[in-house]
């Protein structure tokens, strides 16, 4: 049995499409190590290096890659079984051409923007209407919601013990976690209004795969005392930690939430600003808006309104609603 798992990484597309299928990745190959597995992925030198360190077996794609061109590549595959899929803008007529090729073509797409063909949808957000879902194949199966977004094996232990969590009066503490690419702009920001709201908070900045030693150079300029970590397998447990934490708009506010952390919500992306407002709507989360159209003094006034016990409460308590019976079980019981 073969399952291969597309995407598109790196760079304007970010982390989260690969970190997600590569948590998937090994589910499933806890469950079924017999398997032969595959990426299939556009990225850049980074993505490849670090599915190298992972001893990934994975397959080059010219990045922007044609339909036909990327037809005529699958083609050489021997074995095609299920294809699961996580890229931005995949057209239906892509997935008309995965279709022919694969048994059965699985997607994850939280933006629910196109059209599609594909045999499931998984759409692991939570919006006011899917109204994509109507214009569909009608053979097309979508799950929906928070319960089918994919943690990694380190947030199962807080499964029971997050409940218990307390939260103090003072802010003792604030991890910045804003997603695997290269966001200097965002972490100078975000570092000089944590340099002007107090000097006695301890600060943890985990940052991203792209350009390391140059952005931990610009946090440092700023923030002289920050502790600077990357390449962290475990996030969660620096998340749980903390009192808050300052997130990017994509999976990483999802997982702050899990682990009831109250957070202030950057999109370093363009298709997060959606997202991180519906997100904000339904947990009441601080949601600032584009890296790039913002500044510090907009960062340091929402770290001032976090740092009021009841602001975090309200959020800490919207957050509890969300998840209800998530776990891969239920994606692996239906598309298997």
């Amino acid at each position: 049995m073969q399952i291969s798992f597309r995407t598109n990484a790196g760079g304007e597309n970010g982390w989260g499409n690969l970190i997600r299928l590569y948590n998937l990745y090994l589910y499933l190959y806890k469950i079924k190590p017999d398997y032969n597995y595959l990426f299939i992925i556009e990225g850049d030198e980074e993505i490849f290096k670090y599915l190298s360190r992972k001893k990934v077996k994975f397959l080059k794609l010219k990045n922007k890659i044609s339909i036909n061109n990327e037809k005529i590549i699958l083609n050489k595959i021997k074995e095609k079984n299920y294809l699961i899929c996580e890229m931005l803008d995949l057209s239906y007529e892509r997935q008309i051409m995965y279709k022919k090729l694969y048994k059965k073509v699985i997607v994850f797409d939280d933006l629910i923007n196109q059209k599609y063909a594909a045999d499931y949808v998984i759409c692991a957000q939570e919006w006011p209407s899917y109204n994509n879902t109507k214009i569909s194949d009608k053979n097309t199966k979508f799950l929906l919601g928070y319960d089918y977004f994919i943690f990694n094996k380190n947030y199962k232990k807080y499964n029971e013990i997050r409940i218990k969590k307390k939260l103090k009066s003072k802010i003792k503490s604030i991890v910045v976690i804003l997603g695997g690419s290269d966001y200097e702009i965002a972490y100078m920001k975000v570092a000089q209004a944590l340099k002007k709201f107090n000097k006695n908070i301890k600060i943890l900045f985990i940052i991203g795969f792209s350009q390391i030693k140059k952005n931990k150079k610009t946090i440092k300029s700023i923030l002289p005392n920050a502790k600077i970590i990357s390449n962290v397998s475990d996030v969660s447990k620096y998340i749980y930690k903390a009192d808050v934490a300052i997130v990017g708009g994509g999976y990483t506010k999802i997982e702050a939430a899990y682990l009831l952390t109250p957070s202030i919500v950057i999109s370093v992306q363009w298709h997060q600003l959606l997202l991180a407002k519906q997100f904000s709507k339904i947990t009441k989360t601080l949601h600032l808006g584009y890296f790039s159209m913002i500044d510090e003094n907009l960062i340091e006034e929402n770290l001032k309104k976090i740092s009021l016990i009841d602001e975090r409460i309200k959020i800490r308590n919207n957050y509890l609603k969300l998840f209800k019976n998530n776990s891969l079980e239920l994606i692996i019981n239906k598309i298997f």
